[in-house]
């Protein structure tokens, strides 16, 4: 008999929280478990119930789970002085300091390697986790967090063999690309990849009297690249290069990167409205130039881009006055599309065997 429409009077239960949810509650019991637990872990546990959904930003708090400069302590003095020098020089640290950052260890043998400008090569993914001076960067959160996969870019030799083997004795596997499974793995080897896209997990830092950048931080999270099949002998598995084009218009202060080649109609669109934006803005703004300083008015008007890549040399080079730039409207572009193209939002890492993207827990 159903009690649904019972007048005996009684009051509804309430729910009963589970002893152990009254752990987390207590928070030296709470730090220490945590302290035990891998990302992986925090994640898969916060998704077990409502009551543990703060898991992760709560943890994220606290500084002494992910703490940059108390990790650079183990190589400089004065790790928010190297962090000062990073954003001068537009530099970042990757290699295994950043994967030891992020599951929250300490390998003995491992070193720091620092890059400024330009960085180099990636051959596997494992490598592809960066620390700026103001963020942390995973570009692939799940493959090397979840499976605790690497996939392979380039022909396996005696050296990337070496490196495999590696980190088979850290726990990590290296796997061709033909063998990576794209669903598993929340696709995050696709046309398009940023850092702070929606594949990516990043962790800001606390930037208090450091900065500012030679190059703002949304400059980085807005250039994009994209993965290169190279052709490969037969019965050999396959290689592929990262590859980043150079961005540039006369409104832009920075330099952006694009994919060489998109194949996806969606994508092709995108970068063909943004340039037609960027040059409709140039046509605007080399009309507020006076008379003698501007291109021939027929320029102007054909929007002709080789034209406007000279005059952009020309721009650069000479005492011309600068164009206002409209570096700013790119994070609102690439948001619009992204918003369109993907309206499940944003997907950072999830257990392997989620079954749909609206279900993964997004980690900011």
């Amino acid at each position: 008999m159903s009690l649904a429409g019972s007048s005996t009077g009684s009051p509804a239960r309430q729910p009963v929280e589970p002893p152990f949810l009254s752990l987390f509650k207590i928070y030296p019991v709470f730090k220490e478990l945590c302290v035990h637990l891998s990302i992986s872990e925090i994640i898969r546990l916060s998704r077990t119930c409502k009551a543990l959904s703060h898991l992760y930003p709560t943890l994220l708090g606290f500084r002494h789970y992910w703490n940059f400069d108390r990790d650079l302590l183990r190589f400089v003095k004065d790790p928010r002085g190297l962090r000062g020098q990073l954003a001068k020089c537009d530099g970042f640290i990757s290699g295994s300091f950043v994967l030891q950052f992020f599951e929250r260890v300490c390998w003995e043998e491992s070193d720091l390697d620092i890059f400024v400008e330009e960085g180099a090569g990636a051959e596997d993914t494992l490598v592809m986790n960066i620390l700026t001076w103001d963020k942390a960067y995973a570009l692939f959160p799940n493959s090397t967090f979840f499976t605790r996969k690497g996939v392979v870019l380039k022909k396996r030799d005696d050296v990337l063999q070496r490196f495999a083997d590696k980190y088979e004795g850290r726990d990590y596997r290296l796997t061709e690309m033909e063998r990576y499974d794209k669903r598993r793995n929340t696709a995050e080897i696709a046309e398009i990849r940023r850092p702070g896209d929606r594949l990516t997990w990043s962790i800001p830092f606390d930037t208090a009297g450091i900065g500012p950048p030679k190059t703002p931080t949304f400059v980085l999270e807005h250039s994009a690249f994209g993965f290169e099949r190279r052709a490969s002998p037969p019965r050999e598995c396959c290689t592929y290069a990262i590859i980043a084009s150079p961005f540039e218009s006369c409104v832009l202060r920075y330099q952006f990167t694009r994919p060489r080649h998109v194949d996806s109609n969606d994508a092709a669109t995108f970068f063909a409205k943004m340039q037609a934006k960027l040059d409709d803005l140039t046509v605007q703004e080399l009309g507020r130039l006076p008379v003698d300083l501007r291109p021939p008015s027929d320029t102007l008007m054909r929007q002709e881009r080789a034209d406007l890549g000279r005059f952009r040399e020309e721009l650069f080079d000479n005492d011309i006055p600068r164009l206002s730039c409209h570096d700013d409207q790119i994070p609102q572009w690439y948001a619009d599309w992204e918003r369109m193209v993907h309206p499940s939002g944003r997907i950072c890492m999830a257990p392997p065997d989620a079954e749909k993207d609206e279900e993964v827990l997004g980690i900011e």
